[in-house]
């Protein structure tokens, strides 16, 4: 999998999550943000992971 691919599975995933913690807190735009922060955190995380 190419690091393209990685960073917009971190993004979906991360907003995924951040909706869902979002409608439980009742406070679905912070919770959205920091989701699609924390994905793409993750998602360009694996691009400087050493290859063997």
């Amino acid at each position: 999998m190419n690091s393209s691919k990685n960073i917009g599975l971190g993004v979906a995933v991360g907003t995924g999550v951040g909706v869902a913690i979002g409608v439980a807190t009742d406070n679905l735009a912070t919770w959205v943000a920091l989701g699609v922060a924390i994905g793409l955190i993750l998602g360009f995380g694996t691009r400087f992971r050493r290859k063997k």
